[in-house]
């Protein structure tokens, strides 16, 4: 492990590891397939990101969250570490010649969605290359009863036939059926299994049932001195809600998928460098950032399924500090997310008849299709198949569990840029076209591997090294496009959307039916374990861990355990108030102390509580008492 420490800190500059990533390392280094469950912020790059630089060969990282490879892949490129990113529209020529890179060149990382597997040329290079371990990351979704469920992960075994090749699993929300499914579909040898605790023990979790949202979120927003992060399901909500702390002196940030990247990454580095501000964003926001000193997050709106929750509401409190997770909910917030996961279910029929409609709008001829990679307006798709863009993307979601398609938002991801000329031709180019010279140089300076693949750029670092502005940088790159020299990928408020099957000539049994009923009561069950998070009796973190199969003591500081010692303490102070050896008048008893007065209703319901267990005898009226 001293090696491993050594890497460490000559590239990340970290003295050691996390509690949660020693046990995963060390049993990679020993030789051993590892399924490690890691809580939301446990560090999970590093877990393979050292063992792979350590020996000799390439790493394999398969992932659906497209966003987080493109980061991750552009961070180890930072430092010097050569990855590369299979995300996205890659000309076939470009592909091969990257994946030559992973096979002869010295490539160290390699990351590609479950999907890309499917295409035959990848498939046959990776079979070629010298793979030191591969990488299920998010393999939760390898499980049809996993959140996020994606049918291509259960092939991975088929594309990597050799036992002996060493695999990490990662995930940070599965439950034991899921484990299982890991087991079964991601592994040919039954693997070291490492679970760490979801308890957080710094983590208080309330939950408050309320038509008064604004005032609590306020009151929270005020005494929490420090960053927080509010969740919304709507970009409407993440608008109305950082109005609202705006224009009651609480600094706020919106985040949405809607927004032009350059004002997305200037709210989210505004945040991560203030103390004070709040970021309020839908789900979009969050995967891969590392603040550790967030003092709450707060969802007034539910949450989807706890695995979702557990992710959002674990991003609060990461520096070990006192820190807080609060849901704010009323009844319609409940019927509106039964309505969601319950009422509105996909049938066969509905899904057949918009499948039909998205081949059209699509253009896709029947029998052809398969491996075509898309980008398209989802608001065009909305007025094309008359529905919203949150019906569409529930259908799309049944798609595919059907396997006939995947599909991803990936407005969120930056714009990329690959040079498509050597570097003596783009040379020649900056000085025939002599308005474009200084942003020419600036992307052969500020990036590497532009010549070689489609590289993260940064609009707004490019404007600063130009002197200009990010409109300019825009419009000039588009010019440099058009003039053949780059290849330029603005993903801006599209959808992207890949099909894994040919359009069937027969639609008879194009959809088995079946596995759409496992979605549909999925949902279901997400509901039903949501609506028990809000109506518990107990302590919650030990209800969310044990979700996730970690058993664990009651926390002692969510709303419930508080709320049950406050209980205790209340009878006491009223069978102590009760004199020994008389009886004594309720309303006597009433005006011997102020927290009596001030919870009246609370104390008549401890009192006849005392009353039933025997510790205290009353009269028939239930107007003197005396102890028993």
């Amino acid at each position: 492990m001293q090696e491993a420490r050594n890497l460490l800190k000559k590239v990340w500059g970290y003295p050691d590891f996390r509690p949660a990533q020693t046990p995963v390392i060390q049993s990679l280094i020993e030789g051993k397939s590892t399924l490690a469950l890691l809580p939301t912020g446990g560090g999970k790059s590093i877990c393979y990101q050292v063992p792979v630089l350590l020996k000799e060969g390439i790493g394999v990282v398969i992932s659906p969250l497209i966003s987080l490879m493109d980061d991750q892949a552009e961070a180890l490129k930072s430092k010097g570490i050569k990855a590369i990113n299979l995300a996205g529209k890659i000309h076939p020529k470009d592909l091969d010649r990257l994946l030559d890179n992973c096979v002869y060149g010295d490539v160290k990382f390699l990351f590609l969605s479950p999907e890309r597997l499917q295409n035959e040329l990848v498939s046959t290079r990776i079979s070629q290359m010298k793979v030191n371990l591969l990488v299920l990351d998010e393999a939760h979704c390898i499980s049809q009863w996993g959140h996020d469920f994606r049918p291509s992960y259960l092939q991975v075994k088929e594309f990597f036939p050799n036992p002996d090749v060493q695999t990490l699993a990662l995930t940070a929300t599965a439950t034991s059926k899921v484990v299982e499914d890991i087991v079964e579909f991601g592994f040919h040898k039954k693997p070291q299994l490492i679970r760490s605790s979801f308890f957080r023990e710094n983590l208080r979790f309330f939950v408050k049932k309320t038509e008064q949202k604004q005032e609590y979120i306020l009151n929270t927003c005020t005494k929490q001195k420090g960053s927080g992060i509010i969740y919304t399901r709507s970009r409407k909500n993440t608008l109305h809600w950082s109005n609202f702390l705006n224009e009651n002196g609480i600094p706020a940030l919106p985040y949405h998928a809607g927004m032009p990247t350059s004002l997305r990454e200037a709210n989210q580095k505004e945040w991560m460098e203030s103390n004070r501000h709040v970021m309020v964003a839908t789900s979009a926001f969050g995967m891969g950032i590392d603040k550790p000193n967030v003092k709450f997050v707060i969802h007034p709106e539910l949450p989807e399924s706890l695995e979702a929750y557990i992710q959002e509401a674990g991003r609060a409190g990461r520096n070990g500090e006192k820190s807080y997770a609060l849901t704010l909910y009323d009844d319609n917030d409940l019927k509106l997310l039964e309505d969601k996961l319950v009422n509105r279910q996909v049938e066969k029929k509905d899904l057949l008849d918009f499948y039909n409609k998205l081949m059209s709008f699509l253009k896709i001829a029947l029998g052809t299709g398969k491996g075509t990679l898309v980008y398209f307006d989802p608001k065009l798709l909305s007025s094309f198949t008359k529905k919203s863009t949150a019906e569409i993307a529930t259908l799309l979601d049944a798609l595919r569990v059907e396997g006939l398609i995947d599909w991803d938002t990936p407005s969120i991801r930056k714009p990329k840029l690959q040079i498509t000329v050597n570097p003596r031709q783009f040379y020649a180019a900056s000085i025939r076209y002599t308005e474009l010279s200084s942003l020419m140089d600036a992307l052969g300076r500020l990036y590497q591997g532009i010549f070689e693949f489609p590289t993260l750029i940064h609009p707004r670092q490019l404007a600063k090294y130009c002197s200009t502005n990010e409109q300019t940088v825009i419009k000039q790159l588009k010019r440099l496009a058009d003039l053949k020299l780059i290849q330029l990928y603005l993903l801006e408020n599209k959808w992207e959307l890949s099909l894994l099957e040919n359009r069937p000539v027969s639609m008879k049994n194009a959809l088995s039916g079946k596995k759409l009923g496992v979605l549909n009561a999925l949902k279901k069950r997400h509901f039903e374990k949501i609506k028990s998070y809000l109506e518990l009796e107990t302590c919650r973190q030990q209800y969310l861990c044990a979700y996730f199969g970690d058993e664990i003591e009651k926390c002692g500081k969510c709303d419930l355990c508080l709320s049950m010692e406050e209980t205790k303490d209340f009878s006491k102070l009223i069978f102590e108030a009760i004199p020994s050896e008389k009886r004594i008048k309720i309303d006597e008893l009433i005006k011997l102390n102020r927290v009596f007065r001030l919870q009246s209703e609370a104390f008549y319901r401890h009192l006849r509580d005392l009353a039933e267990s025997g510790k205290i005898i009353s009269d028939n009226d239930f107007k003197e008492v005396w102890k028993s």
